[in-house]
Protein backbone atom coordinates (compact mmCIF):
# COMPACT_ATOMS: atom_id res chain seq x y z
CA UNK A 1 0.00 0.00 0.00
CA UNK A 2 2.79 2.13 0.15
CA UNK A 3 2.19 3.32 -3.54
CA UNK A 4 -1.18 3.10 -3.35
CA UNK A 5 -2.87 6.95 -4.26
CA UNK A 6 -6.25 8.42 -2.81
CA UNK A 7 -7.84 7.42 -5.75
CA UNK A 8 -6.92 3.80 -5.22
CA UNK A 9 -8.35 3.94 -2.05
CA UNK A 10 -11.70 5.73 -2.78
CA UNK A 11 -12.00 3.42 -5.46
CA UNK A 12 -11.63 0.14 -3.68
CA UNK A 13 -14.36 1.38 -1.24
CA UNK A 14 -16.98 2.11 -3.60
CA UNK A 15 -19.62 -1.11 -4.19
CA UNK A 16 -18.28 -3.53 -7.04
CA UNK A 17 -20.63 -4.90 -9.54
CA UNK A 18 -21.99 -8.48 -8.51
CA UNK A 19 -20.54 -10.81 -10.95
CA UNK A 20 -22.21 -14.39 -12.30
CA UNK A 21 -20.20 -17.35 -12.86
CA UNK A 22 -21.14 -20.36 -14.74
CA UNK A 23 -20.43 -23.95 -13.95
CA UNK A 24 -19.80 -25.10 -17.33
CA UNK A 25 -18.08 -21.54 -18.65
CA UNK A 26 -16.65 -22.98 -22.23
CA UNK A 27 -19.99 -24.59 -22.67
CA UNK A 28 -21.63 -21.01 -22.01
CA UNK A 29 -18.86 -19.33 -24.35
CA UNK A 30 -19.14 -21.70 -26.85
CA UNK A 31 -22.88 -21.27 -27.21
CA UNK A 32 -22.37 -17.36 -27.40
CA UNK A 33 -19.47 -17.60 -30.19
CA UNK A 34 -21.78 -19.74 -32.48
CA UNK A 35 -25.05 -17.34 -31.77
CA UNK A 36 -22.39 -14.64 -32.44
CA UNK A 37 -21.24 -16.44 -35.93
CA UNK A 38 -25.13 -16.83 -36.81
CA UNK A 39 -25.81 -13.15 -36.30
CA UNK A 40 -22.66 -12.06 -38.36
CA UNK A 41 -23.49 -14.47 -41.56
CA UNK A 42 -27.22 -13.25 -40.81
CA UNK A 43 -26.11 -9.68 -41.54
CA UNK A 44 -24.10 -10.46 -44.29
CA UNK A 45 -26.65 -12.39 -46.37
CA UNK A 46 -29.23 -8.96 -45.71
CA UNK A 47 -26.42 -6.74 -47.17
CA UNK A 48 -25.74 -9.72 -50.32
CA UNK A 49 -29.34 -9.73 -50.72
CA UNK A 50 -29.70 -5.67 -50.57
CA UNK A 51 -27.15 -5.13 -53.17
CA UNK A 52 -28.63 -7.73 -55.14
CA UNK A 53 -31.90 -6.15 -54.72
CA UNK A 54 -29.87 -2.74 -55.57
CA UNK A 55 -28.21 -4.09 -58.63
CA UNK A 56 -31.30 -5.00 -60.16
CA UNK A 57 -33.13 -2.14 -59.90
CA UNK A 58 -30.94 0.15 -61.15
CA UNK A 59 -32.75 1.46 -63.80
CA UNK A 60 -35.43 2.34 -61.96
CA UNK A 61 -34.10 6.20 -61.80
CA UNK A 62 -35.92 8.26 -59.27
CA UNK A 63 -37.73 11.06 -61.17
CA UNK A 64 -36.08 13.89 -58.70
CA UNK A 65 -32.67 13.18 -60.42
CA UNK A 66 -34.23 11.89 -63.80
CA UNK A 67 -35.89 15.41 -63.82
CA UNK A 68 -32.35 17.10 -63.51
CA UNK A 69 -30.40 18.96 -66.34
CA UNK A 70 -26.98 19.13 -66.13
CA UNK A 71 -25.42 22.07 -67.70
CA UNK A 72 -21.94 20.37 -68.29
CA UNK A 73 -21.15 16.08 -67.60
CA UNK A 74 -23.58 13.55 -66.75
CA UNK A 75 -25.36 11.97 -63.66
CA UNK A 76 -24.98 8.36 -63.36
CA UNK A 77 -26.08 5.92 -60.64
CA UNK A 78 -23.54 3.33 -60.20
CA UNK A 79 -24.04 -0.36 -59.39
CA UNK A 80 -22.01 -1.85 -56.62
CA UNK A 81 -20.02 -5.23 -56.24
CA UNK A 82 -22.19 -8.14 -54.99
CA UNK A 83 -20.49 -10.47 -53.00
CA UNK A 84 -19.64 -13.69 -54.91
CA UNK A 85 -21.67 -17.41 -53.51
CA UNK A 86 -19.71 -20.81 -54.10
CA UNK A 87 -21.36 -23.55 -55.42
CA UNK A 88 -21.12 -25.12 -51.87
CA UNK A 89 -23.47 -21.53 -50.69
CA UNK A 90 -20.04 -19.75 -49.43
CA UNK A 91 -20.94 -16.03 -49.68
CA UNK A 92 -17.78 -14.80 -50.67
CA UNK A 93 -17.42 -11.12 -50.05
CA UNK A 94 -14.13 -8.96 -51.20
CA UNK A 95 -14.50 -6.01 -49.60
CA UNK A 96 -13.13 -2.93 -51.26
CA UNK A 97 -10.17 -1.56 -48.90
CA UNK A 98 -8.68 1.82 -49.09
CA UNK A 99 -5.97 3.55 -46.45
CA UNK A 100 -7.20 5.86 -43.78
CA UNK A 101 -4.79 9.03 -43.33
CA UNK A 102 -3.26 10.06 -40.17
CA UNK A 103 -3.49 13.19 -39.06
CA UNK A 104 -0.69 15.89 -39.58
CA UNK A 105 1.15 13.19 -41.67
CA UNK A 106 1.39 12.21 -45.33
CA UNK A 107 1.98 8.22 -44.61
CA UNK A 108 -0.82 5.47 -45.07
CA UNK A 109 -2.40 4.56 -42.09
CA UNK A 110 -4.75 1.22 -41.37
CA UNK A 111 -6.82 -0.22 -44.50
CA UNK A 112 -10.33 1.01 -43.63
CA UNK A 113 -13.49 -0.78 -45.68
CA UNK A 114 -14.65 1.74 -48.18
CA UNK A 115 -18.90 1.73 -47.53
CA UNK A 116 -19.86 2.51 -51.09
CA UNK A 117 -17.62 -0.63 -52.70
CA UNK A 118 -19.06 0.45 -56.64
CA UNK A 119 -18.80 -1.82 -59.75
CA UNK A 120 -17.64 -0.25 -62.79
CA UNK A 121 -21.24 -0.55 -64.34
CA UNK A 122 -23.44 2.46 -64.10
CA UNK A 123 -26.73 3.61 -65.77
CA UNK A 124 -27.15 7.28 -67.60
CA UNK A 125 -29.91 9.14 -65.74
CA UNK A 126 -29.33 12.81 -67.00
CA UNK A 127 -27.14 14.27 -70.32
CA UNK A 128 -26.27 17.93 -71.14
CA UNK A 129 -28.25 19.15 -73.62
CA UNK A 130 -25.63 19.03 -76.19
CA UNK A 131 -25.15 15.12 -76.00
CA UNK A 132 -26.01 13.13 -78.80
CA UNK A 133 -24.22 9.65 -78.45
CA UNK A 134 -25.55 8.82 -74.72
CA UNK A 135 -29.10 8.95 -73.64
CA UNK A 136 -30.85 8.55 -70.29
CA UNK A 137 -31.48 4.70 -69.45
CA UNK A 138 -27.94 4.10 -71.76
CA UNK A 139 -25.98 1.13 -69.65
CA UNK A 140 -22.19 2.00 -69.42
CA UNK A 141 -18.75 1.23 -67.95
CA UNK A 142 -17.22 3.90 -66.22
CA UNK A 143 -13.92 4.53 -64.28
CA UNK A 144 -14.71 3.24 -60.22
CA UNK A 145 -14.45 6.63 -58.44
CA UNK A 146 -12.28 6.87 -55.31
CA UNK A 147 -13.09 6.89 -52.11
CA UNK A 148 -12.68 10.40 -50.25
CA UNK A 149 -11.21 9.57 -46.55
CA UNK A 150 -10.74 12.17 -43.62
CA UNK A 151 -8.78 10.09 -41.14
CA UNK A 152 -10.07 7.19 -40.41
CA UNK A 153 -13.52 7.26 -42.12
CA UNK A 154 -14.63 7.21 -45.45
CA UNK A 155 -16.98 10.21 -45.86
CA UNK A 156 -17.38 10.75 -49.55
CA UNK A 157 -16.10 9.52 -52.74
CA UNK A 158 -15.32 11.22 -56.39
CA UNK A 159 -17.38 12.79 -57.94
CA UNK A 160 -20.47 11.79 -55.91
CA UNK A 161 -23.50 13.92 -56.38
CA UNK A 162 -26.58 14.12 -53.88
CA UNK A 163 -29.47 16.18 -55.23
CA UNK A 164 -30.22 19.56 -53.40
CA UNK A 165 -33.16 18.06 -51.24
CA UNK A 166 -30.53 15.67 -49.42
CA UNK A 167 -29.29 18.00 -47.39
CA UNK A 168 -26.72 15.48 -45.01
CA UNK A 169 -22.99 16.02 -44.80
CA UNK A 170 -21.91 12.87 -46.07
CA UNK A 171 -23.50 11.04 -48.86
CA UNK A 172 -25.86 8.40 -48.13
CA UNK A 173 -23.86 4.83 -47.53
CA UNK A 174 -26.77 2.35 -47.74
CA UNK A 175 -28.15 0.97 -50.76
CA UNK A 176 -31.58 1.55 -49.37
CA UNK A 177 -31.47 5.34 -49.56
CA UNK A 178 -33.10 7.15 -52.73
CA UNK A 179 -30.11 9.30 -52.84
CA UNK A 180 -27.57 6.42 -53.02
CA UNK A 181 -24.91 6.07 -55.76
CA UNK A 182 -25.24 9.03 -57.53
CA UNK A 183 -22.41 10.66 -59.69
CA UNK A 184 -21.87 13.99 -61.70
CA UNK A 185 -19.03 13.08 -64.04
CA UNK A 186 -17.18 13.83 -66.93
CA UNK A 187 -17.78 12.17 -70.20
CA UNK A 188 -13.50 11.10 -69.58
CA UNK A 189 -14.61 9.09 -66.57
CA UNK A 190 -17.00 7.47 -68.99
CA UNK A 191 -15.27 4.42 -70.60
CA UNK A 192 -17.75 1.78 -72.72
CA UNK A 193 -21.49 2.01 -73.74
CA UNK A 194 -22.92 -1.33 -72.96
Amino acid sequence: MKDATLEDFIESKKDKPVSVSFAQAAEKNLNYDWMQKEAVVKAFTDDAEKRKWYNDNLKEVDPLYANLKPLDGYIIRMSVREYVESKTGLLIVNPDMTQSVRPGSHTPGDAIRNPYDFDSVAVIVAVPHYDTQLKPGDMVQVVRPRPEVVGDQVVHYENGYAHPEYKLGELPKSVESRHFGYALVPFNRIKVLL
